[in-house]
């Protein structure tokens, strides 16, 4: 990288690395997997949550069309990932320390959601930005992070679309 925040900075130095060690990163996916993905799946049904996703915003899903969905999701969100919990949080933990460069990551995190996510959805990144920058730091990668939340968001989509009544899926 020439210039700029991550100066000086290789890829692995970033989180963008398989882990140097795997066990925080199997809990938090087992625990994604277990608690979170249920959970979801079952506030999926409360119409408040339609009023935000699934983002696409047609009646009628085809099989290509959750395909696509769920793929744009998914490049979506390693970006994302690769920002925060790469770009953004391992500098600012190498300068400020690690509660502090948590707390900065975490903050902008939850900033990004405001204008485009449920109020408990955005009460939920508190937490959740926490979580998955502290796995990422222990394990040294930002995998974790992105199948994390390709799991949360596939399922809020997936059981929305499910749950919706005016929602339909065929073909």
């Amino acid at each position: 990288m020439v210039g700029g925040w991550a100066a000086g900075y290789s890829p692995i130095d970033l989180g963008i690395a398989l882990p140097h060690t795997w066990w925080p990163a199997a809990a938090l996916l087992g625990g994604v997997a277990l608690v979170l993905v249920p959970g979801i799946w079952f506030s999926a049904r409360n119409p408040s949550q339609w009023a935000f996703y699934p983002r696409v915003r047609t009646h009628h899903w085809s099989g290509a069309l959750l395909r696509d969905n769920g793929l744009s999701w998914a490049f979506y969100l390693v970006g994302y990932e690769l920002l925060f919990r790469g770009l953004l949080l391992y500098p600012l933990v190498d300068s400020f320390g690690t509660w502090p460069g948590l707390t900065v990551m975490t903050a902008l995190y939850v900033l990004v959601h405001l204008p485009h996510a449920s109020p408990g959805e955005t009460l939920g990144c508190f937490p959740m930005g926490i979580l998955l920058g502290a796995v990422g730091l222990a394990s040294g990668t930002v995998l974790a992070a992105i199948l994390a939340h390709i799991m949360i968001a596939l399922t809020n989509d997936f059981g929305v679309i499910r749950a919706n009544p005016e929602l339909r899926v065929h073909g």
